[in-house]
């Protein structure tokens, strides 16, 4: 797969495959094939040595990162995967819940235009695992930036499924001047980090 340029794709038409930035993203939606995160693992930097092990809900916030893992089936070997990020109003969700806090900087009130909370995507160079720590993060190659607020869906990264099928890969969504904790769901409205094909 190839890295994205460091831009993201907003909801337009979010329910076909579309092109933003560098290249073509499926659908902003769970309507197709996609991948669950199998393992779901807050790091964190006020605590690098401390393990959060596997988790339900994912982590974000100035000091807490989010890392995810996604087995890439075999099946999807001659597809486009992207990577997306659903998050709905909350009025939306049905089985799930957010807890959602945006900071304004005290610079952020002089402007005319707010700025807006954004997260960071990062590929790691290798999968987490359960035990996994700020400290163990390793390598990893930022994707891009995605708007942390409700009613923001985006793709930051696509590529080829083929060079993936069969492994397991990791991403990473870190931020700051905001704090997310949410539940992980696919149930309608779909919540969180997925891997969609198309």
């Amino acid at each position: 797969m190839h890295d994205a340029d460091l831009t993201f794709c907003k909801n337009r038409d979010k329910h076909v495959k579309h092109t933003c930035g560098a290249g073509t993203h499926c659908p902003l939606d769970l309507a197709g094939p996609y991948e669950f995160p199998h393992l779901i693992v807050p790091v964190d930097a006020a605590a690098p040595s401390s393990p959060k092990g596997n988790q339900l809900d994912g982590s974000i916030s100035s000091s807490v990162c989010t890392i995810y893992n996604f087995d890439i089936h075999p099946r999807l070997a001659g597809k486009t995967c992207s990577l997306v990020w659903l998050f709905p109003e909350q009025k939306d969700l049905q089985t799930s819940a957010f807890t959602y806090i945006a900071h304004e900087k005290p610079e952020d009130s002089k402007k005319d235009t707010a700025v807006e909370p954004l997260f960071d995507v990062y590929r790691l160079s290798n999968p987490a695992l359960h035990d996994t720590t700020w400290e163990g993060v390793g390598e990893k190659t930022l994707l891009g930036k995605g708007i942390a607020k409700p009613g923001e869906s985006w793709s930051t990264w696509t590529g080829e499924c083929a060079k993936d099928a069969g492994k397991t890969v990791s991403f990473m969504l870190c931020g700051k001047d905001f704090e997310l904790v949410y539940f992980q769901d696919f149930n309608p409205s779909p919540i969180g980090l997925y891997m969609r094909a198309c």
